[in-house]
């Protein structure tokens, strides 16, 4: 949320105007899978349960994001590719808003 907080500060200020607002915000997303995919993993770790089950993020989701620079499409191809690697199989997605089957079979 702190990411969020500081994005919209900037965005009000005279120097947001040298910058493209799709391009902030998209790198506002990035960031966001990124924290996703390392709270997942430590999650993982903590919990291997957790692992049994897909994520409720897909890769394909990244695919409207405008990034100009090579690190920032670096950092999205390594979430797809973290996102592919999770949520291959016909596994049930944990604590996914659209389908909560499989966060009650995690539950039980």
């Amino acid at each position: 949320q702190a990411y969020r907080d500081l994005v919209s500060k900037f965005l009000k200020t005279d120097s947001a105007r040298a910058c493209m607002r799709v391009e902030v915000e998209s790198r506002e997303a990035l960031v966001g899978q990124v924290v996703y995919c390392i709270i997942h993993r430590e999650a993982v770790r903590q919990h291997p349960l957790l692992g049994k089950y897909g994520v409720p993020l897909h890769s394909d989701e990244l695919g409207h994001l405008v990034l100009s620079d090579r690190r920032a499409l670096d950092a999205s191809l390594q979430v797809c590719a973290y996102l592919r690697e999770h949520t291959t199989g016909p596994s049930l997605e944990v604590f996914s808003l659209q389908d909560q089957k499989g966060t009650y079979a995690f539950a039980s």
